[in-house]
């Protein structure tokens, strides 16, 4: 029997669609108007029975739409049913007069009989009126909009739905919404009836200047701000809002730049909330979420570029996309008598302002970038990533996850580059092509768990990479992480700084934890090197190939000894072993001048030349040819060497730069 009732319901619905009867006085006007469709006073009354051994079963479903004379003049697309709907100079308009109707199912069994009805109306008996108006939905009656976009206006519709049913043979018999009380073995309860409410607008918020000719679009204000509340008292409520939309800043200019959209910064804050007064929860959903900040976009003599929020500058650039920074903060929370569910935590890119400059296919999101003669760069600052999650008040217990993930800094440039990815902060990249350059990172998440059977328990730590700063100049295929790296004229070079891993966990009263490094510091150097891996910090490759290094152990920690230094002597040269002395000359007044305590066996000095020099002589013991220490080579060879290959290093810095 279910079944047959729900096809006989759904064979009524298809026949409250098609009307029965159309008023025959017409008064249906169109003028200069396209696509139009004018429904006078309607009304159907279908009904459906079905008979079968176990009963009968009827269902009726009649609906009327009072009114008669419709207007519409030069419009397009407009829709009116009933009567006293006028539509002018307007644009996809939706009009109808009051709606009447009184579903009512029946059914006559053996066992059980039953009826239920439910009349309803949206009632209405002023005129509709729409001109200059894009999108109207008017439904009832007294609704007028003018020179308006996306206008909805509907009547507060009533009903009063009644249901009873009654057992072949007497009692117990069940009745809800009657104005009788509901029996039910003897005992009586009156149930209210649920208050029907709703309401809603929208509000659209236009200040933009579009330049057709070359295709430049500016924006002040641009974007939409809903308010709608459906209620159903005590069951639930539905609430929509928020705001989503461009909002100001301080001011956009394009130059000679078609293709060019420039607003300010972009905000989507919506809030969609259900709460059931009957049922004792509630859901709510929504945050704060934000493109761009403050300050004046500029474009000059460029080619579609796209700027959000202010202080971004393109100068003679081609495809650039400027953001500055971003916020994240989406809320959603669900109460109920078993306890509440929460996600929420605050993510973004810190904001300012972009510079891009002869580059073409550049990406800058944050502050404090700057492109320069460069091709397919991505610039950002450094992201922040924090979500939270909790459940409390449960059955099982109470339990939360979450933590703080980052990239130190912000600012990066990048100048005569090709293919450059820069993260953070203070990274440089200069005539390299492939480089990825990141500063330091840390993560650290949490979890843990509280007021279960088995107790409570917390799992977290931190990972990180220190260091922020990088150099690549003149280089191809680099990768940096951390900080104070610097790679010239190198290849396939990968550096990082040190490594620190820290995870912890406790629970039933007891800790462990595992802290580990790799390394330690931040600063590695790659010099005309090709395929250098370098971790931690102080690694140096010059003009190496496959060179891997790994910085010391952290500070403060225990290091062989290295050896011991040594004096450089004043007196007579030791000779060095397997050498030929030029004379045969070394004993006088300088034979002693090691020093007390200095075995001469010990001391590799300063030569000098032991001729026949009489030892009464000042010179002869403060005349001598100085060498490096442990070797014998000339240093003074080497100190003229030395500063001529710094000079030629300054100059050919200078043509460079």
């Amino acid at each position: 029997m279910p079944r047959r009732v729900l096809l006989i319901a759904i064979a009524a619905l298809a026949a409250a669609l098609v009307p029965a009867t159309a008023g025959a006085d017409g008064g249906n006007v169109s003028v200069g108007s396209i696509g139009t469709v004018q429904v006078s006073s309607t009304g159907s009354a279908p009904q459906a029975t079905a008979t079968t051994p176990g009963g009968t079963t009827s269902v009726t479903a009649p609906v009327q739409v009072p009114g008669t004379g419709n207007v519409a003049d030069s419009s397009q697309g407009s829709v009116q049913v009933g009567g006293s709907n006028t539509s002018k100079n307007s644009a996809a308009t939706v009009q109808t007069s009051s709606l009447h109707g009184a579903p009512s199912a029946s059914v006559n069994g053996k066992v059980v009989r039953a009826k239920a009805t439910a009349p309803a109306t949206i009632p209405g008996n002023a005129p509709n009126a729409a001109s200059g108006s894009t999108g109207s939905v008017q439904v009832g009656g007294g609704h007028s909009s003018r020179d308006s976009f996306l206008t909805i206006g509907v009547n507060r519709p009533s009903a009063s739905p009644a249901a009873s049913a009654t057992y072949v043979g007497g009692r117990p018999t069940i009745a809800l919404n009657t104005p009788a009380p509901l029996k039910l073995g003897g005992a009586s309860l009156s149930l209210a009836r649920p208050s029907i409410s709703h309401g809603g607008s929208v509000t659209l918020k236009r200040q933009y200047a579009l330049d057709l000719q070359q295709l430049v679009l500016q924006a002040q204000w641009l974007g939409v701000q809903p308010a709608f509340f459906l209620a159903a008292d005590p069951i639930a409520k539905l609430t929509l809002g928020g705001w989503t939309g461009a909002s100001p800043n301080g001011g956009n200019t394009a130059s000679g730049s078609p293709g060019t959209v420039q607003t300010g910064q972009i905000g989507v804050s919506p809030t969609v909330g259900v709460r059931s007064k009957s049922l004792g929860s509630s859901v709510a959903v929504g945050g704060t979420n934000s493109l761009g900040g403050a300050g004046t976009n500029s474009v000059s003599k460029s080619i579609g570029n796209a700027q959000v929020g202010g202080g971004n500058s393109a100068d003679p650039s081609l495809g650039t996309v400027q953001i500055g920074g971003f916020t994240l903060a989406p809320t959603f929370r669900a109460n109920s008598p078993d306890g509440s569910l929460a996600a929420n935590g605050g993510s973004g890119i810190a904001g300012g302002g972009n510079l891009a400059r002869n580059s073409n296919g550049t990406v800058q999101i944050g502050g404090g970038n700057n492109a320069s003669n460069s091709t397919g760069v991505v610039q950002s600052a450094g992201p922040t990533v924090n979500p939270t999650v909790s459940a409390n008040g449960t059955p099982a217990g109470s339990a939360s996850a979450g933590g703080g993930t980052s990239v130190a800094g912000r600012g990066n440039s990048a100048r005569s580059s090709l293919g450059a990815v820069q993260v953070g902060g203070g990274n440089v990249v200069r005539n390299s092509n492939g480089a990825a350059q990141s500063g330091g990172p840390t993560v650290g998440p949490t979890a843990s768990v509280a007021g279960t059977p088995a107790g409570g328990a917390s799992a977290g730590g931190t990972t990180n990479v220190a260091g922020t700063g990088n150099t690549a100049a003149g280089s191809t295929g680099v990768g940096q992480v951390g900080g104070g790296n610097l790679v010239n004229g190198s290849n396939a070079v990968v550096q990082a700084g040190g490594i620190t891993v820290s995870p912890t966990t406790s629970g039933g009263g007891l800790t462990a934890g595992l802290p580990t490094n790799i390394g330690s510091g931040s600063g590695n150097t790659a010099t005309g090197s090709t395929g250098v891996g370098q971790v931690g910090g102080g690694n140096t490759a010059t003009g190496g190939t496959g060179v891997v290094q790994v910085g010391g152990p952290p500070a403060g920690s225990s290091t062989p000894a290295g050896p011991t230094a040594q004096t450089l002597s004043s007196g007579p040269p030791t000779p060095i072993a397997g050498a030929t002395p030029s004379s045969s000359g070394g004993s006088g007044p300088g034979a002693t001048g090691a020093g007390p305590g200095v075995s001469p066996s010990h001391v590799r000095g300063a030569q000098h030349n032991t001729g026949s020099t009489p030892s009464s002589s000042p010179v002869s013991s403060s005349h001598r040819q100085l060498s490096l220490p442990f070797t014998g080579l000339d240093l003074l060879a080497f100190v003229l060497a030395a500063l001529a290959l710094a000079a030629c290093g300054m100059g050919a810095r200078r043509l460079a730069l």
